[in-house]
Parts: structure tokens; C-alpha cells; sequence
């Protein structure tokens, strides 16, 4: 398998300064043109797409109050599944703060942050730069 993933990249473009498991993570995360890049965005749109899906039907009352628990426990499971795959990238970036600060990696970051940033109000509906909460108007970016 370890091969596979290196080996099929076209152009045989790698980051010099990596090696081990951190070139593997990055030929993975990084290289969408690989068969294990393309399995991986493939993954990280359906968690995204499903993600979203998740804060839709939360916003409807009639299913918040009725699957509040279910909701919370779901969205919390994306928070920590972004939040691992942005501190992957991190780990695998040959530069990582350049990363973090690029657009990309401040997108990442606030996929990660939408369950932390919970609005403080009753209703507690979820504040993320898709959906801004109903009742209190405040908004992460």
C-alpha cells in the first residue's frame, strides 16, 4: 500500500524535507491526484456535505427539540473528525505555519470551531460562518 500511494503521483513532485509517515499523510492529504488523495477528498466532501446537512435540520425546531441530543452528539463527532484532519495537515505540512495562515488553513481552522463556538443564548442554536444563530444574531466571522 505504501507504495501505491507514492508511487502514483505523475510527476514524482514530493517536498524534499519530508520522509516517513509525514510524506505519506501529505501524498494523501495533499495530493489530489493520487488514487489515496482522491479517496480522501472524496471522504473529507461527503463529512462536510453531511456536516451541513446536520446544522440544516438542527435549525428546524420541530427536529431540534425532538433530537437535540442526537444533533449535539453528531455535530461534535464532525468538530473532532476536522478538527483531526486540520491538525493532520498540520503535521504533514512541510510548512506549517505557512499553512495555517493561508486561506485554506483558516477555512480548515473554522470547520473545526463551529461546535465550540455555540452561541450562548436558550434556543442554542450553532454559530459557524455557514449558519448564524436566530436568536442572538452573532456570528464567528
Amino acid at each position: 500500500m505504501d507504495q501505491e500511494i507514492l508511487s502514483d503521483h505523475p510527476d514524482g513532485h514530493r517536498p524534499s524535507s519530508l520522509s516517513g509517515w509525514r510524506l505519506k499523510w501529505y501524498t494523501i492529504i495533499f495530493e489530489a491526484d493520487t488514487k489515496a488523495g482522491q479517496r480522501f477528498d472524496v471522504l473529507l466532501i461527503w463529512a462536510i456535505l453531511l456536516s451541513l446537512l446536520v446544522i440544516m435540520l438542527d435549525s428546524v425546531k420541530a427536529l431540534h427539540t425532538d433530537f437535540e441530543t442526537a444533533f449535539d452528539f453528531v455535530e461534535w463527532g464532525f468538530t473532532i473528525l476536522f478538527t483531526a484532519e486540520y491538525l493532520a495537515r498540520l503535521a504533514c505540512s512541510p510548512n506549517p505555519l505557512r499553512y495555517a495562515k493561508s486561506f485554506l488553513g483558516v477555512i480548515d481552522l473554522s470547520r473545526s470551531f463551529r461546535a465550540i463556538s455555540r452561541c450562548s443564548c436558550r434556543r442554542r442554536m450553532y454559530c459557524s460562518m455557514y449558519v448564524s444563530c436566530a436568536c442572538c444574531a452573532c456570528s464567528v466571522f
